[in-house]
């Protein structure tokens, strides 16, 4: 299994495999570790960067009444 960034690819790169599996949830992480070392290609796509984005994770800061949240 191999992860690339797109970020530090060429502009409008042609990826292919014989899978796309689109988020890597619960069941894109099953699905594309099924398929790895198969004799398919799998390009597993998810959103964000390698480590936390300040602006993604304060989508979560919420006004909560009583017990903080973060």
């Amino acid at each position: 299994m191999r992860f690339v960034d797109v970020n530090g690819l060429e502009l409008n790169p042609v990826i292919s495999a014989d899978a796309c599996i689109v988020g890597a949830g619960a069941a894109g992480i099953t699905v594309a570790t099924e398929l790895d070392g198969s004799s398919q290609t799998a390009c597993l796509i998810e959103n964000g960067t390698f480590g936390p984005d300040e602006a993604t994770q304060a989508l979560y800061d919420i006004e909560v009444v009583g017990y903080p949240l973060r």
